[in-house]
């Protein structure tokens, strides 16, 4: 009976002790994406957001510079056509793993001379994290993170 025990808490202790990492496999697959660009030293069309799942893009066009806070709730104004969809979804499987374990995060100084900044929401199963991303390279973005920075942009500028 003793020995039954023994096996039985041994057997709960392993068990236990295995823990399942969502992104293990290598995969950094999100739910969706909210991203875009600010730009606060402007006229008109200042910002440009956008929403991404497995299978649409959106935009959002009632954002406006003063609206990109840490709150910002996305609001879909225009579905853009599959193509862009196709261009954009890669996005999904690309985002850092640096991107998906801290929130309300600030890279460089976003508009601070007038080049502009990235806004982006990482919305996984059950987080969701925020960024203001420096348009410029800073010290504090790591290589992954500005190679994903120059990708947004890249499809930013395909689907605009």
């Amino acid at each position: 009976m003793k020995f039954c025990s023994l096996l039985f808490v041994a057997v709960l202790l392993f068990l236990g002790s295995c823990k399942r990492d969502r992104y293990d496999d290598g995969s950094n697959t999100v739910d969706r994406l909210v991203f875009g660009t600010f730009y606060g030293s402007c006229d008109s069309d200042c910002v440009h957001m956008y929403q991404l799942d497995n299978s649409t893009i959106c935009r959002d066009d009632s954002a406006r510079f003063g609206s990109l806070t840490w709150a910002y709730q996305f609001v879909t104004r225009t579905q853009l056509s599959k193509p862009n969809a196709v261009t954009a979804k890669p996005l999904l499987t690309q985002v850092p793993k640096e991107l998906m374990t801290n929130s309300n995060t600030t890279f460089g100084c976003p508009d601070c001379h007038g080049q502009g900044g990235i806004y982006l929401i990482v919305k996984t199963i059950p987080a969701i994290y925020r960024f203001r991303l420096d348009i410029d390279n800073t010290p504090d973005q790591s290589a992954e993170v500005i190679a994903f920075k120059a990708k947004m942009i890249d499809v930013l500028k395909q689907i605009r």
